[in-house]
């Protein structure tokens, strides 16, 4: 029993069937979904589309979710750019400002 797995991480190249299956035939046991890019609906068609070829060629696949982090949004910054000195005081606010080099 191998006991080390196959991570392919699912992208763009991957939305055919035939590749798909290609994957699954070399070995590939773990599908990752970038969740940083792309939405949940289409994450969960794609792994719809995985796991009934997998049941189709009698394999059994994992799936990997790599989330995406915590992130900072900010609004509108005047000029488009902020440009900050060393040692210079910065604020974050969650009021809707529009940004400069003091506060964003």
């Amino acid at each position: 029993m191998r006991r080390t797995k196959i991570i392919a991480t699912f992208g763009p190249s991957c939305k055919n069937e035939e590749t798909i299956r290609k994957l699954i035939k070399s070995g590939v046991n773990i599908f990752r979904f970038n969740f940083s890019h792309s939405n949940a609906d289409e994450h969960i068609n794609n792994a719809k589309i995985v796991r009934k070829i997998a049941n189709e060629m009698g394999v059994r696949l994992a799936f990997l979710q790599d989330l995406a982090g915590p992130k900072i949004r900010i609004g509108k910054i005047k000029n488009d750019k902020a440009v900050l000195r060393d040692e210079q005081i910065f604020k974050i606010t969650t009021r809707e400002i529009e940004g400069n080099e003091e506060i964003i």
